[in-house]
């Protein structure tokens, strides 16, 4: 199992990853977070300026439907846990932490899953060193 960010699910929805990410899609294998869905949702449907939207609007035509689809329903095939299973890890983990990471790790320790992220911070590795969590960022 593999938990990935906001940038690698617009890939898997774009049907643009890495064949690693989509094959873990076809397996029923690939998570993301509330959080992370929530922003790749809207970059898609919200018309919003950041750096997920200006990716969004760069890619062909049929990638961005395939991105609208997702963003209005999230594939069965890729997991979303409610934050009714996350929340009493959120409080345990063992650095304090913004709710975006949080949410990341206690996903990825719940799932015993790798977390896959496009990009990292010295917060985000704090927490996963600390959470006995791998993480790993995407090349490419």
């Amino acid at each position: 199992m593999v938990v990935i960010d906001d940038a690698l699910l617009l890939d898997v929805l774009g049907s643009t990853a890495a064949p690693e990410l989509l094959e873990a899609r076809g397996r029923g294998e690939l998570a993301t977070t509330g959080c992370w869905y929530w922003r790749a949702a809207r970059a898609v449907l919200g018309g919003g300026h950041g750096a997920l939207s200006r990716r969004v609007s760069g890619l062909a035509p049929a990638a961005q439907h395939s991105l609208r689809a997702g963003a209005d329903a999230l594939p069965p095939e890729i997991v979303l846990v409610s934050l009714r299973h996350l929340i009493p890890i959120m409080v345990r983990l063992p650095r304090p932490a913004n709710l975006l990471t949080l949410e990341a790790v206690a996903a990825a320790r719940l799932l015993d899953a790798e977390l896959l992220v496009s990009t990292t911070s010295d917060l985000l590795e704090e927490l996963a060193a600390s959470a006995r969590v791998a993480l790993r960022v995407a090349s490419g």
